[in-house]
């Protein structure tokens, strides 16, 4: 599968220099049934954020042409510079590095205790866009460690879906997701409430009331990879309906 999406339209003119910016992306997929008591997915996905990276701007002239690469909205973690005019009392942050991903993931339903299954999910993604030198020159911090990788598991145990009433599913999940693996703008807004540089587990479980109907309680608690200590732990409870 291929797609080419829009993230942001900027509008050109002489004093406004930006580019749009765009997401392109190609995903291939494999199910393989094993057997009876097996399947297993695999997928393979890359993904070229065009045009996301800050320039800054070098003149003190009163309009910044390049203010528009900065992002309109952002959560935390990723590399950021200051692209304001020399001079400027007041800082804009824009992105400092480039977002090339190579995404993995693996999935594993085994139905030998059938009805209950033993689910296995594990998913790698590696930046591989990211220009180490060119990051650092941006941000002045010459020997700037590239943290580029992130990784995920989880094993659950129990029914695949909450399709019928008394069902019933246990989870247990670990994430490890460094600062520039990928945009902090689009990651889950629920661990350590949102962005990257974030590591820890989570546990969680669902019950079906009834057909299509379950609550779920989950609980996450992630620390910082980098920098200073920050820890966010979250108790999320959910009342499900699907129709």
């Amino acid at each position: 599968m291929l797609g080419i999406f829009p993230l942001q339209e900027v509008e050109s003119s002489p004093t406004n220099l930006a580019k749009d910016k765009w997401l392109y992306g190609a995903q291939l997929g494999l199910n393989w049934d094993r057997s009876l008591n097996s399947r297993w997915r695999f997928g393979l996905a890359y993904y070229d954020y065009r045009n996301v990276t800050g320039v800054a701007d070098t003149v003190a002239d009163g309009t910044n042409p390049y203010a528009a690469t900065a992002p309109q909205f952002r959560q935390k973690g990723n590399s950021l510079f200051d692209i304001s005019e020399p001079g400027s009392p007041t800082p804009l942050w824009a992105l400092a590095g480039k977002y090339r991903l190579l995404n993995l993931t693996a999935k594993a339903d085994l139905a030998h205790f059938d009805p209950y299954h033993l689910i296995l999910d594990a998913d790698v993604v590696k930046n591989i866009g990211y220009d180490k030198s060119g990051t650092a020159t941006r941000m002045g911090q010459p020997g700037y460690k590239a943290r580029t990788l992130g990784w995920h598991g989880r094993v659950a145990y129990g029914w695949p879906s909450m399709n019928a009433a008394d069902n019933w599913q246990v989870y247990l999940g670990y994430r490890y997701l460094e600062r520039d693996a990928v945009l902090d703008a689009f990651t889950d807004s629920d661990f350590r409430l949102g962005g990257t540089d974030a590591k820890g587990y989570y546990l969680g479980a669902s019950y079906a009331l009834d057909r299509n109907v379950w609550l779920a309680a989950k609980w996450m608690s992630a620390d910082a990879i980098d920098g200073l200590p920050y820890s966010v732990d979250v108790l999320q409870v959910d009342f499900n309906a699907r129709f």
